[in-house]
């Protein structure tokens, strides 16, 4: 009997040795940092205050941002899952999601609310002025939409003027040159645009909510990392209302980040969303405060532009649950 004993209990502490001696050999596998590319709109820079605050660690989740100039030069490597993520305008990730549908928009970064505007030499000084004119814009973007607007609102269509594909940080040194007369430009080129002697025609201010800035997230992540990607979501929350309670700090953080003078970072023509103001925005709507409706409203554009010959579902493109 005592033999009997002690031997199971022999047993057991060595099956328990055994298992701590695999575990040494053979430790659980530490998941990489979450992956996230962003560029320098004012309104994807709670990722930089995140991250400089301490937000993400506090949250328990460890994230990798990298810049990049412009996020349309990095869609194509998110497109092939060299990030897990990328800050992006809504009317730019939605010809891409056609080819690429395995992804889902998690939160609204943003509304441009006059941060977004048409650009134009000195010369024209109404929107009427660029008849047969030539318009720089990223064809295929939320640009295209936003010109097509600004020429509704005086009667004009896209046959009165002329197209050429070009980037918002690239307008202003292409109406210098003579290359275009007019251009999209966001901030902080709009700011630059201005003070170049550049005149507004028309902003974002004009139509509110048709540019929502989004945060979009593949599949396969929001499913295998579902509470990484709940951390990132508070922690970012975190970086939108320590922006609007420290606005100086805030700035001074991302202005060192993005190599910029402190006074060029500004939330003015921004309506940065909050929590809240995010449930509200993806709750179906009949207006562009309505991301449902305003993603419908980018899918019809583009579908009837033989863009998207496959058009996406925005029901199942917008995903809230990680908002509760």
């Amino acid at each position: 009997m005592f033999n009997s004993r002690w031997l199971r209990i022999g047993l057991f502490v060595g099956i328990l040795l055994l298992i701590i001696a695999c575990n040494l050999v053979n430790p659980k596998s530490k998941l990489p940092p979450l992956r996230i590319v962003y560029d320098s709109w004012p309104g994807f820079s709670p990722i930089i205050i995140a991250k400089e605050k301490g937000f993400f660690a506090q949250q328990g989740v460890e994230v990798e941002i990298i810049y990049t100039k412009n996020a349309l030069d990095a869609l194509p490597q998110f497109n092939d899952h060299k990030y897990d993520g990328i800050t992006i305008a809504l009317g730019s990730i939605l010809t891409s999601s056609v080819r690429h549908p395995d992804i889902s928009i998690i939160l609204a970064c943003d509304f441009s609310d006059g941060a977004d505007a048409v650009l134009a030499n000195p010369k024209i000084s109404s929107i009427r002025d660029l008849k047969g004119k030539r318009i720089g814009t990223r064809i295929g973007s939320f640009g295209e939409l936003f010109i097509t607007k600004m020429l509704d609102s005086e009667g004009m269509t896209a046959d009165d003027v002329f197209f050429s594909d070009a980037d918002g940080e690239e307008v202003i040194q292409q109406i210098k040159n003579g290359q275009i007369d007019a251009g999209n430009a966001w901030e902080p080129f709009l700011s630059q645009g201005k003070k170049n002697g550049l005149n507004v025609l028309f902003s974002s201010k004009e139509i509110p909510g048709l540019i929502p800035d989004i945060i979009a997230i593949h599949h396969d992540v929001l499913k295998e990392r579902s509470q990484d990607i709940r951390a990132f979501v508070k922690a970012w929350f975190q970086g939108v209302n320590y922006w609007k309670k420290y606005p100086e700090d805030a700035k001074k953080m991302i202005a060192k980040n993005l190599n910029l003078e402190t006074d060029s970072i500004s939330l003015e023509g921004i309506k940065l969303l909050n929590l809240e103001e995010n449930r509200q925005a993806f709750t179906p709507g009949n207006t562009t405060e309505s991301l449902k409706y305003t993603t419908e409203l980018y899918i019809h554009f583009f579908t009837k532009k033989g863009m998207l010959n496959n058009p996406p579902n925005a029901e199942k493109l917008l995903d809230s649950s990680f908002l509760d």
